[in-house]
């Protein structure tokens, strides 16, 4: 009777423990799969768009976080439209992008470099495999090129050679070598762009001589007959941003031809499929722009050119012309969406070609078969990015699944939200809701700001300048701002903060955090605030400045703005023309209010600062100088810079460290426990 008593406790223990382990696994499975570092610095991000003209096949470029003192590491890829899997093209060279079709679909031209030729030269592969051979074996790296229309040659832009001064100079000996250096001219000299033409079979290239204008793009005309160059009088960023032009030139060259009047920045200029106009994004008040806010048309050399979105309540942020020469495919960026739009030259009506949740993911690319597929990169906030096909009867088809493991991944929903500033301004953003997220509960909240004056869209935000979904993994509401001055909206809108940084948009991004708090989405006792570059800038003037924020991630912004524009920008004059219309020398109260070093006695904000050693735009001096401040008035503060990055973080070991220390930060000073 014992040993029966026995036995059935062993089996309701058994049974007891089965149960646990059924509701154990049961608990597992129900929880969220959250987004990783690892998963983040595993992501691959396609890039460089390109269908075949025949409709065929689309390539793309896909790019990974680089290895230790590697390049970022990217290859060429390639996906039947008609369905199937996608598979790596290029193996060698270990770095391979810009890819561009031959006019009848049969071939790949693209940009890399060898180990044993380390300088960049043009590449061609058959479409269907094959070792790639060199097309180019130009002593100086390759920057760009262009096909002819016949498939026979190409027009490409390399560096020009060692002048005869810099080898007088260096000839002279040690000490005989001073550079008598320009007000606009950086301490580094640099190589203009010169124009040469390969010729594909014979093996052969010959200059396109021009003078010694800087060449800044060509693009063969529909005819073969002409070239359409974007130049300006030196390679300096003054003269590249405040005083190009477009011209066009034989393929024998010469002395190039104005083809229309433009002011100010110009970008993606383009031929029509017919070659009797060309298009351009450019500047609209007298060269002020600091992105070009207009899409213009010229119907013909000498013609005026004709602003195609003027009046708009989006912002052109690319374009690329339709077969038939009658309507312009366009990615326009409006009310935190960013879309794919056709406008009829004609009637100018637009058609809009993508629907929300689906968003062009941020800076990708896209382009155009002779039959009107157009291949591009869509996202949302839940979904990564992938190439999906627009056929011309406007259906979509997903491509490729390039990131399976992030499929599998629980994401924080992206929501469009708005707001009203202080001073009347509709202002835009993106909600994304923490993972899990409940109605009615407070969470601590992040605002994320966007760099430079790009806007936010509510497409897949996980990247080294965009931290959405990684925060949202970790229990925080996301706030993303589309501040005055973002390039969304309307034109007026995308110039408001203009001559005035650091002022009316930084009130955008309180009034947006008010707004939260009202809504009863954001815990008021536990705000944060980060971003990059130019929301670097407003992070740290926000922490320098208010008291609103429990902890602040600054990567990467201007902590001076007279010392930037005074001795450490490229473009001095560009600062004055773009950005503030008056000379630092004039305005140095206003550029030292708005500067956070000059705040950090007040400043209570514990501040997390990331940098890198190389960075070329933002000088880590502005990380030391700022750091050294802060640790004078006792404020919790941390530098931390990754040697051998510029201004974004590329190797993969930075990247895991870059989110880590970012997290535990938050984390550590936000009151949230860490995992």
């Amino acid at each position: 009777m014992h040993t029966r008593n026995i036995r059935r406790g062993l089996r309701a223990s058994v049974a007891f423990g089965r149960l646990l382990l059924l509701l154990s696994t049961a608990a597992t499975a129900s929880e969220p799969r959250r987004l990783s570092i690892d998963d983040i610095v595993s992501m691959g991000t396609p890039q460089a768009v390109r269908i075949s003209p025949d409709g065929k096949h689309v390539a793309f470029v896909l790019s990974r976080a680089a290895r230790f003192k590697q390049p970022s590491g990217s290859s060429i890829w390639l996906v039947p439209t008609a369905g199937g899997t996608a598979r790596q093209y290029t193996r060698s060279p270990t770095r391979a992008y810009s890819p561009q079709w031959s006019p009848n679909s049969r071939s790949i031209a693209f940009l890399g470099a060898r180990s044993a030729k380390p300088a960049t030269q043009v590449y061609l592969m058959d479409v269907n495999g094959g070792e790639a051979r060199p097309i180019t074996d130009h002593p100086t790296a390759v920057r760009s090129f262009d096909w002819s229309p016949d498939g026979s040659k190409i027009v490409y832009l390399a560096a020009a050679k060692e002048s005869r001064d810099e080898k007088t100079r260096k000839s002279s000996g040690p000490g005989y070598d001073e550079i008598d250096l320009g007000p606009s001219e950086p301490v580094e000299r640099l190589r203009r762009s010169e124009i040469w033409i390969a010729d594909i079979e014979a093996g052969q290239r010959k200059a396109v001589s021009i003078g010694p204008l800087h060449v800044l793009s060509a693009q063969w005309s529909p005819e073969g007959n002409s070239l359409l160059l974007t130049v300006a009088d030196s390679p300096y960023p003054d003269d590249v941003q405040l005083r190009p032009r477009l011209v066009t030139v034989a393929p024998s060259g010469g002395e190039p031809d104005l083809y229309c009047a433009t002011s100010g920045k110009i970008r993606r200029a383009r031929w029509s499929p017919d070659g009797r106009a060309i298009a351009f994004l450019g500047s609209l008040e007298n060269g002020t722009d600091f992105y070009p806010g207009g899409l213009f048309v010229c119907r013909g050399k000498g013609s005026t050119p004709e602003n195609v979105v003027a009046g708009s309540s989006y912002a052109a942020e690319d374009f690329r012309w339709m077969p038939g020469s009658r309507s312009l495919l366009l990615t326009a960026a409006q009310d935190a969406q960013r879309y794919l739009l056709r406008i009829d030259l004609e009637t100018r009506n637009p058609t809009r070609l993508v629907s929300s949740p689906l968003q062009v993911q941020f800076r990708s690319d896209y382009s155009i078969s002779d039959e009107q597929r157009i291949a591009c990169v869509l996202a949302k906030s839940t979904k990564p990015p992938d190439i999906w096909i627009l056929e011309p009867d406007a259906v979509a088809k997903q491509l490729t699944h390039i990131n399976p493991e992030l499929e599998g991944r629980t994401y924080g929903e992206g929501e469009r939200v708005r707001w009203t500033a202080e001073d009347g301004w509709e202002i835009s953003g993106v909600l994304i809701k923490p993972v899990g997220f409940q109605a009615g509960k407070r969470y601590p909240m992040i605002t994320h700001l966007h760099g430079s004056n790009v806007g936010e869209a509510n497409d897949f935000q996980v990247s080294t300048s965009h931290w959405g979904q990684f925060l949202a993994a970790h229990g925080y509401a996301v706030l993303m701002t589309n501040y005055r001055g973002s390039l969304m909206d309307s034109y007026e809108f995308r110039r408001g903060a203009r001559g005035d940084f650091g002022g009316k948009d930084l009130g955008d991004i309180l009034a947006g955090v008010d707004a939260m708090v009202e809504r009863g989405v954001a815990d008021p006792d536990r705000l944060g605030v980060g971003g990059i570059s130019y929301g670097g800038y407003l992070t740290a003037l926000a922490a320098t400045t208010t008291t609103r924020f429990k902890a602040a991630v600054m990567v990467s912004g201007i902590s001076s703005w007279f010392g930037i524009h005074t001795g450490q920008t490229q473009a001095p004059q560009s600062a004055v023309q773009l950005e503030w219309d008056r000379s630092p020398y004039e305005n140095q109260e206003l550029l030292l209010r708005r500067s956070p070093s000059t705040h950090v006695g007040k400043t209570k904000t514990p501040l997390l600062i990331m940098w890198g050693e190389k960075d070329p735009a933002i000088p880590v001096t502005h990380a030391v100088q700022l750091f050294r401040g802060l640790q004078h008035y006792g404020v919790p503060s941390k530098l931390i810079v990754f040697p051998r990055e510029g201004h974004l973080i590329r190797e993969r070991n930075h990247l895991k460290q870059y989110y880590r220390r970012m997290i535990e930060w938050f984390d550590e000073h936000m009151g949230i426990p860490s995992e």
